[in-house]
């Protein structure tokens, strides 16, 4: 038992986090897992998150801007 580590068992042990089990392990979020994780955000995630407050929410903010300025504009005039 006390061989196991160096032998087969290595790879069902702590060995598999430097082995072929790495891509299943914390490798997977640097390898292939970053291109759908943190990449996604980057990427497509960035057009349909920050894109939409950039475009959509530039429109509500501005509307809102001119809203506020003119309701300001409105209540200081007699």
């Amino acid at each position: 038992m006390a061989g196991a580590g160096a032998g087969p068992g290595a790879w069902l042990g702590p060995g598999a986090w430097l082995g072929p089990g790495a891509w299943l392990g914390p490798g997977a979020w640097l390898g292939l897992g970053a291109w759908l994780g943190l990449g996604a955000w980057l990427g497509l995630g960035a057009w349909l998150g920050l894109g939409a407050w950039l475009g959509l929410g530039a429109w509500l903010g501005w509307a809102d801007a001119i809203i506020l300025k003119t309701r300001h504009h409105s209540a200081g005039t007699p």
